[in-house]
């Protein structure tokens, strides 16, 4: 039997983990590597899991974890955990959190992982997964799934609006924390980013990324109380055309929903057509 180990990656060894690390999390950790330390998980000399802890203001944000399949239930994730915690202590960080969204036997552990260190995990709300190449046919999202289909005028990628615009965003006092951009961006991509723009004013955005297994995300949505009610739906829309353009067609797409009205619209317009997850939260003191 090959022997089990965690440890940080040396310089240069990135590639070898990157399959299990979230796609904006492998692009930041090649663009601005400082800015994270990275661990991985191997059977003998082979990769077979990672984990990526972000240093932010003096606390750690573990962005990712993942083992593989084949050496689940074998105690990689506890000690990827451990040695993310291990690292936060010795950068004198005064927490190590993670959020995650996931469902069935692969929330249980993670939430095992995260209690039996007294992370305390929170319920954010639920997620929803929709294949979208079953929502072709849905009344209210199945035009974005064409080539013919053409955003509103006010929709506009985060990657096109100012310095100034997103200066505005932050000081908005109605956008809760967890909804910002800056406590979003590490996750989520500018061009799959969209806002309602109107007068120079962004009113309303959703906010979105890839996924680990390859889908599409929407991270966060806000619409504020001067944007048409028909805004996010645009928003939706426009995300998921970028997403189908940029997969080549069908594809997973996670829906968070923190809210009641958020739940109830998500349902309404993915028709049926997904699973639900949990989407969670977990905070070390250290």
């Amino acid at each position: 039997m090959s022997c089990l180990s965690v440890r940080p990656a040396a310089a240069g060894e990135q590639r070898y983990f990157a399959q299990y690390l979230l796609p904006k999390t492998a692009q930041e950790l090649r663009r601005s590597g400082g800015a994270y330390t990275l661990l991985g998980a191997l059977t003998g000399p082979l990769a077979c899991g990672a984990s990526a802890v972000r240093w932010t203001g003096g606390e750690a944000v573990l962005e990712s974890l993942f083992i593989d399949p084949l050496v689940r239930g074998r105690g990689l994730g506890g000690a990827l955990a451990d040695l993310a915690i291990l690292t936060a202590r010795e950068r004198d960080a005064g927490s190590l959190t993670c959020g995650y969204v996931l469902a069935g036997e692969d929330l249980v552990a993670m939430n095992a992982i995260f209690s039996r260190r007294g992370g305390a995990p929170r319920l954010l709300g639920p997620a929803y997964c929709a294949d979208v190449s079953a929502c072709r046919g849905a009344r209210l999202i199945g035009a974005a799934l064409r080539g013919d289909y053409r955003p509103a005028p006010a929709v506009v990628p985060f990657s096109r609006l100012t310095p100034e615009q997103l200066a505005r965003l932050e000081e908005r006092p109605d956008i809760p924390g967890y909804l910002r951009w800056q406590s979003c961006e590490p996750r989520c991509d500018r061009e799959l980013s969209l806002a309602w723009v109107q007068a120079g004013q962004v009113s309303a955005y959703i906010l979105g990324g890839e996924a680990a297994d390859g889908g599409y995300l929407l991270a966060a949505a806000w619409r504020g109380a001067e944007a048409p009610a028909a805004s996010f739906l645009a928003l939706l829309r426009g995300q998921l055309n970028r997403c189908w353009y940029q997969a080549g067609g069908g594809f997973p797409y996670y829906f968070s929903a923190v809210t009641a009205p958020a739940q109830a619209l998500a349902r309404l317009l993915l028709q049926g057509h997904f699973q639900e997850y949990a989407q969670m939260s977990a905070r070390i003191s250290l």
